[in-house]
């Protein structure tokens, strides 16, 4: 009991967000519930939570200690399903695991570690172990600094993995969250700031996204492709006015 204990603090202290309660980075806040799974592992409760508002379906997955403490981390139906995979391969690599494999690097040495991309989500899959026991941390990168985690008791990996296998059976046959294309993304440098330029698709159509990145903060608006083309026009009637020139012009009068 007391080891189980002493694994439920570290793990909870593993587990600290910076930004504890917020909502999915790639959604409004809030949502209409669809279906939730419960899972008991060690002392800890987990809720895998299916919910939906105007940016689509996602998944909210909160982590609550025995002593009240609430972590979580969201993501999307089409991302739900590389962190299934991943879940999955995660498991098989714990199950190979003999007693006598426990990694010495410093206090949490890493057993196996992955990334999750997708356009300007990233989430981090770490299997750890110290002298506890085994967990995954799983860190979601929000968009503005800073990250959610949760941290999932190594024996509970297959368990929640079949919960989003079920979830994700159910609700997940439309890829209702917005991913890129084919095209390529481009960037252009404008004093400090980055800003990016990426075409993607969504249940609602093509649109483009422009990104501006200024140290740790980033700022995003998407154009549904419908408005374009008065985008364009705008923005070279700007461009004439404040007598914009092209780099051929600037070539060519220099």
């Amino acid at each position: 009991m007391a080891e189980r204990q002493g694994a439920e603090s570290d793990l909870q202290a593993e587990s600290t967000s910076e930004f504890s309660g917020n909502e999915y980075d790639g959604h409004a806040k809030g949502g209409n519930d669809l279906a939730s799974k419960t899972l008991h592992i060690q002392a800890k409760r987990f809720y895998l939570d299916v919910k939906q508002n105007k940016g689509g379906r996602f998944f909210k997955v909160a982590e609550v200690a025995s002593s009240g403490n609430r972590n979580q981390i969201t993501f999307g139906m089409t991302l739900g399903k590389d962190m299934r995979d991943q879940l999955d391969a995660f498991a098989d690599f714990y199950a190979s695991l003999g007693p006598g494999n426990r990694n010495d690097e410093g206090e949490s040495g890493n057993l196996k570690s992955e990334v999750i991309r997708k356009g300007e989500k990233w989430y981090y899959l770490d299997l750890k172990e110290n002298t506890r026991g085994k967990f995954l941390r799983i860190s979601q990168v929000l968009r503005y600094g800073g990250r959610n985690q949760i941290a999932l008791p190594a024996q509970g990996i297959a368990e929640m993995k079949d919960a989003l296998s079920d979830l994700l059976d159910e609700f997940g046959e439309e890829d209702i969250v917005a991913e890129q294309t084919s095209l390529d993304s481009r960037m252009i440098r404008a004093e400090s700031k980055r800003i990016y330029f990426d075409v993607g698709k969504n249940n609602r159509g093509t649109f483009l996204r422009i990104t501006e990145v200024r140290g740790r903060l980033r700022n995003a608006v998407r154009l549904p492709q419908s408005c374009l083309s008065n985008f364009k026009e705008i923005l070279s009637d700007y461009c004439d006015k404040l007598g914009v020139k092209d780099e051929e012009d600037k070539s060519a009068t220099e």
